[in-house]
């Protein structure tokens, strides 16, 4: 809880009455009593509005612009000139008065896996605070570190980009002392005109601060060299690949065997069926040894590891599997969980449901052909929704299979209704943006 009397002398206001904020929040859907809510304005719409709604959901308090010359409804306003950097800087202030140790994990595949996994780890030696699914953004990450627990060792940080420059400002918000990038590849690369370089030195800014002083790479990744000279701080690496690396892995059946600057550690237990995120508990392990995890701590939280909601759920409808698996989709993320699909029964088919993957720009035509190739012999039918497929499509006429692109969901999901018989398993594989996993609600 903080007192809003605080809050206001921050932003060089007054307000006399003891209050106490017991949340901050921007989503006024979610906003609790003795709520501090965040009335931002976006490209489609303007929480302004919602500010008699808040404040008969409980809240007691909202940053607004100073545009705004609407009622209070009640509420005690706060007025600032850029709500959004406001939020970013209380968040930034608050943390500054924490002793909280801040790691932060970027990259273009695996992120929000890796942060679940390391917080698996860590939560068997440290009081760890994370953010809720995938609150990693401007808005959202400085959100995460407000709502945190102020007494938390570790405040576990995953950290989101789009564009160049993000990434440095949420490190300005919360400087990691510890900072890790999964992997470099080419989620987004429509924003960057050039490439995979253009990525690399956005991700990189995670390893500028000052404050870091460590950062992790991975040796299996493109653009290493980026990875190693950027920042001051010391630098170590994993790999799947390479007993070089600082931490490595060796997988024998559902056991991984782990390695710490070339001497074996100890082992670990794989939980899940499908083996393609094993590197990010690859990463997670490299976290937990950094933060001095001993070695039964980490073999026994890695029986304890859970996947992240949209990642990989079973679910069963009418005797088909689904499996549910719609949280992104880039395509090295695609092949994994296409060759991780269970055996059908009876007569029973593989039909994966895939979104285009979008912002991609020049690479589009490339990626999606390469999911094209891969999907031939590991599923029977595929229904495509996204007009970027279009070349998914085209490599399977060659093939002489047949692939079915959509425009609209609804055809997509009424097709797939009719093709379906008991036995099935189908993949829902797409970009976030496309609610691809809405395809099982709607059967």
């Amino acid at each position: 809880m903080a007192n809003l009397q605080d809050i206001a002398v921050f932003f060089c206001q007054n307000f006399p009455a003891p209050l106490m904020i017991t949340s901050y929040c921007i989503d006024s859907r979610l906003i609790e009593k003795g709520g501090l809510f965040f009335a931002l304005s976006g490209q489609k719409t303007d929480a302004h509005m919602y500010l008699e709604d808040v404040f008969n959901k409980g809240a007691v308090a909202a940053v607004v612009s100073n545009k705004y010359t609407g009622p209070s409804y009640g509420l005690v306003l706060i007025y600032v000139e850029d709500v959004l950097v406001a939020l970013q800087s209380l968040a930034k202030h608050q943390l500054k008065n924490r002793r909280s140790r801040v790691i932060g994990i970027t990259g273009s595949l695996g992120k929000t896996t890796t942060k679940e996994f390391t917080k698996t780890l860590l939560q068997k030696k440290y009081n760890v605070a994370a953010n809720p699914r995938s609150y990693n953004s401007q808005a959202t990450l400085p959100l995460v570190i407000l709502n945190s627990d102020p007494e938390a060792d570790i405040l576990l940080l995953e950290m989101g980009m789009t564009n160049k420059g993000e990434l440095a400002n949420l490190v300005n918000i919360a400087p990691p002392e510890v900072a890790l990038i999964t992997l470099i590849g080419i989620t987004h690369v429509g924003f960057f005109p050039d490439g995979l370089d253009g990525i690399a030195n956005a991700k990189t800014e995670i390893f500028s601060h000052d404050c870091t002083k460590l950062g992790l790479y991975s040796l299996d990744s493109p653009c290493q060299e980026k990875m190693k000279t950027t920042g001051k701080c010391q630098k170590m690496t994993f790999s799947m690949v390479d007993p070089s690396a600082d931490f490595h892995l060796r997988q024998e059946g559902k056991i991984l065997h782990l390695y710490e600057k070339g001497v074996y550690f100890g082992k670990a237990h794989w939980p899940f069926q499908t083996d393609h995120l094993i590197p990010n508990f690859l990463n997670a392990f490299a976290l937990a040894r950094i933060f001095d995890v001993s070695k039964e701590d980490i073999e026994e939280a890695s029986q304890e590891l859970k996947l992240v909601d949209l990642r990989l759920q079973q679910m069963e409808k009418n005797g088909i599997v689904f499996i549910n698996d719609a949280f992104n989709a880039i395509t090295a993320s695609i092949k994994g969980a296409l060759v991780s699909l269970p055996q059908p029964k009876g007569a029973g088919r593989k039909i994966a449901v895939l979104g285009a993957m979008p912002d991609l720009g020049s690479y589009s035509d490339d990626e999606h052909r390469e999911v094209g190739l891969f999907a031939l012999d590991k599923v029977e039918k595929l229904l495509l929704l996204g007009k970027e497929c279009l070349p998914i499509v085209d490599v399977w006429k060659e093939a002489g299979k047949e692939a079915i692109y959509y425009e609209c969901k609804e055809k997509l999901v009424a097709d797939l209704k009719a093709l379906l018989i008991p036995g099935d398993v189908v993949l829902l594989k797409g970009a976030r943006r496309l609610s691809i996993d809405q395809v099982f609600e709607m059967l």
